[in-house]
């Protein structure tokens, strides 16, 4: 079997070459395009034909920004349409209305196509937006989701699609780097990325710089914090992506002005770096607006540090499995970040047992073969 997937955010490259390399490994032989950059890996042995592959060529080399433009036009409304016959099924991930177009070509050419929700697709979608994406529910051979956004799913539509959906998930790769981490590693990149915090409870904030993610509302609870407990904690705020301009300027701004000790991350970070923040975090604070089941949340629960997560994020398949975390509503952060840190050891031991549920969830060897049986039916 021969699948195509079309993926948005140049940012999961890494996720999407391996699940790629995964699932080439048990017969599904997959490739996989970026369509913000037109970058691809190829796994399988379907031939493209030269002039698309000239075309994505020319489009990644040349520094004629408004030829680049016309060409990723080009490709996306032209040439991209005329790889899907060679392909046994097209996998469309994280779906928006533009997808459309490319779903009528796949419906006109007799093409199998299935449909990967990510999260904000369906969780940060208008009214309008839900009508634009029935067109694809409607036509497509299979949906495959989490759990949680299968609860969503289900609040916009009802039990319409239920036939079609497949409750799947990523394996999640940060597991294997938190793994190859000795404790040399560990106490090296804590003082290259944070300095010295002496024995300060690392506090990390959020994953991304999304202005969605509340980061006002963590640096306002940590202010609330008594003078004492402020200086228990040094916060740490991963913001290495989807940055507005001028965003993280503010967020510093608050933080300088509520006296909070803290490291804003906002350059790139290479796999173990990211395992190092997962390793060294105490305590992890998510009140982000919606969260589909972040891999980055995964592996801090994989460490068993404390997490403290907003009440309002449908996290169902943590629940159902026995996951511990604390729930929390936006104005009682600093509430609960107070209580751990007046009884961290006993909330640690509570989070231990984390490490063996995720372990045993969210690996690849424990993700891939259903992943791989969905293609097959």
């Amino acid at each position: 079997m021969n699948v195509l997937i079309i993926y948005p955010f140049y940012n999961q490259r890494e996720l999407m070459h391996n699940f790629a390399s995964r699932l080439t490994e048990k017969g599904v032989h997959t490739d996989v395009i970026n369509i913000s950059q037109y970058r691809f890996e190829k796994f399988s042995e379907v031939k493209w034909p030269k002039s698309f592959l000239k075309l994505v060529n020319f489009a990644n080399n040349s520094k004629w920004s408004f030829g680049v433009k016309f060409l990723k036009r080009l490709l996306s409304n032209v040439y991209l349409q005329k790889l899907f016959p060679l392909y046994d099924v097209i996998d469309f991930h994280a779906y928006y209305p533009s997808y459309n177009k490319w779903m009528k070509s796949c419906i006109d050419n007799n093409v199998k196509f299935d449909i990967t929700l990510w999260g904000s697709d369906l969780m940060r979608a208008t009214e309008e937006r839900k009508q634009q994406l029935r067109f694809g529910f409607d036509h497509c051979y299979k949906i495959k989701l989490t759990g949680n956004l299968h609860d969503v799913l289900k609040e916009y539509y009802g039990a319409l699609y239920d036939d079609k959906c497949r409750l799947v998930y990523f394996g999640n790769s940060g597991l294997d780097d938190i793994e190859s981490l000795d404790h040399q590693k560990v106490d090296e990149g804590k003082k290259k990325l944070y300095g010295d915090t002496g024995n300060k409870k690392i506090v990390v904030c959020g994953y991304n710089s999304i202005p969605s993610q509340n980061h006002m509302k963590m640096v306002e609870a940590l202010s609330k914090l008594s003078p004492e407990e402020r200086n228990a904690v040094h916060a740490v705020f991963p913001m290495t992506y989807g940055a507005r301009p001028g965003y993280i300027d503010d967020v510093r701004s608050e933080l300088d002005k509520k006296g909070v000790s803290y490291t804003i991350l906002d350059h790139f970070l290479d796999p173990a770096e990211v395992a190092v923040i997962r390793k060294t975090a105490d305590i992890v604070i998510n009140v982000q607006d919606t969260d589909a089941l972040s891999g980055s949340l995964q592996s801090h629960l994989y460490c068993g540090n404390v997490c403290i997560f907003g009440e309002w994020l449908n996290y169902s398949p943590f629940i159902n499995n026995g996951v511990y975390y604390i729930k929390t509503s936006m104005d009682g952060i600093a509430e609960h970040l107070k209580d751990v840190l007046r009884d961290f050891s006993k909330y640690k031991t509570l989070s231990a047992g984390n490490h063996d549920i995720i372990g045993r969830l969210f690996t690849w060897e424990a993700t891939i073969g259903k992943q791989t049986a969905v293609y097959g039916e």
